[in-house]
């Protein structure tokens, strides 16, 4: 990944939280998807480019075939990989997921629900080792469930002090390798400590980042490994992806190019630096790098069991979750958000209320995200644009607008 010039401090933006339709479009036949689905989805990602102004833009759809839809699988792009030049975006890039590692991370946690070896109702008391449970006394009772949906009311490590720490390195070859070192886990709990503001007030929605950072040490202790091998034996493997890390990656060649705002107010004509820098964002907070081909199979496998379920038990598919229970829990156990659309946090995910669907943004340095998937019309939409320009503005939001406007949904 190139990312530009890098920027001085700026609040992040909270991740996460965006509009998303899901009423499908009825077609009075079924054409193929190059007459139906493709004009829709270009003129979506058109205008990525030319209303909103990012150098290139990127969706992949797959799923059954349906009304307008013939069941191959999708990419569609619009713009440059590289400012000031004509070359495309690859059709299977390398990308930063960001947040969307979230909703892996969560996975991991149903999946050890699912065999007794750990309770969502467990507090953080009985499941955090000692030394980092003193850093965190008025969330001793806080129950693992909290933390899934966001609703602890811990401080968030990605603040003020974290962002002053990057910027202050100043950005040459050495910062670059600094940058591109994981944050382990005490240095990720030492910029908590920094933070800010105080705790948010317990049980209501409150995106946090340390949530996720926190989850991850209590898998790490029931597996007994770090947690990129838990990531890599449970989720990448099963699935067979062999284009999906964990805060490591192959050659950059592979990368979608990614250009950075944070340092800068507008874009470079050309980047100007490399940076690979997944651990940037943390961890459990956003250290998957993959493919959108693979995210959308991680998130079919992760939400696919009500689809499966709907057939018949003997029929399930093999799903990353297995028992019904868990998508009961992914189903009931949302609460409401800020936002006055009616998203809300389920755990590891978001959801539209009273829709089908489950979906997360990424807001890593240089880029947006999406990755989306519909369980009743087993459909996977990953999207992403190279820029993280106007980074208030999630890519969820600015999706669904466009769909609307061009009468396409999913």
């Amino acid at each position: 990944m190139r990312v530009s010039s890098i920027a001085r401090a700026a609040a992040p933006p909270v991740p996460g939280i965006s509009t998303y339709t899901t009423t499908r479009m009825r077609f009075a036949a079924t054409p193929p998807t190059d007459e139906v689905v493709r004009p829709r989805l270009q003129a979506v990602v058109d205008q990525l480019v030319k209303k909103y102004g990012y150098p290139g833009a990127y969706i992949y759809l797959d799923g059954p075939p349906q009304a307008g839809y013939d069941g191959t699988p999708l990419v569609v792009k619009a713009g440059c990989d590289t400012v000031g030049t004509a070359t495309p975006i690859a059709d299977d890039p390398l990308i930063l997921s960001a947040s969307i590692t979230k909703s892996l991370v969560a996975g991991v946690a149903l999946q050890l629900a699912e065999e007794g070896k750990l309770n969502l109702w467990d507090t953080l008391e009985q499941r955090l080792p000692a030394k980092d449970m003193g850093r965190f006394e008025a969330q001793r009772a806080e129950p693992l469930i909290s933390l899934l949906r966001h609703a602890s009311g811990l401080p968030d490590w990605l603040n003020t002090a974290f962002l002053t720490h990057a910027t202050q390195l100043g950005w040459t070859d050495e910062a670059a390798r600094q940058l591109t070192k994981p944050l382990d886990h005490d240095a990720i709990l030492d910029f908590t400590r920094q933070a800010d503001h105080g705790p948010r007030t317990r049980g209501s929605f409150n995106y946090c980042n340390t949530n996720y950072e926190l989850l991850a040490r209590v898998i790490e202790e029931v597996e007994g490994q770090p947690l990129g091998q838990v990531l890599q034996k449970r989720l990448f493997t099963p699935l067979g992806l062999t284009h999906t890390h964990f805060e490591t990656w192959p050659d950059t060649t592979t990368w979608a190019n990614g250009y950075s705002t944070y340092f800068s107010s507008t874009l470079p004509q050309h980047p100007n630096m490399h940076w690979n820098i997944p651990v940037l964002w943390g961890r459990a907070s956003g250290g998957v790098v993959s493919t959108p081909q693979e995210i959308a199979a991680l998130y079919r496998g992760l939400y696919g069991q009500a689809k499966a379920s709907k057939a018949s038990k003997t029929g399930r598919r093999s799903l990353l979750l297995r028992t019904p229970e868990s998508h009961e829990r992914l189903i009931n156990s949302v609460i409401p958000t800020e936002s006055n659309n009616g998203t809300q946090s389920s755990l590891g995910v978001f959801r539209r209320k009273g829709k089908p669907g489950f979906f997360h943004n990424g807001s890593p340095m240089g880029y947006k995200t999406l990755a989306y998937y519909n369980e009743e019309t087993d459909m996977a939409v990953v999207a992403f644009v190279n820029s993280d320009q106007n980074r208030h503005d999630l890519l969820g939001s600015q999706l669904a607008g466009l769909f609307r406007e061009v009468g396409f949904s999913v």
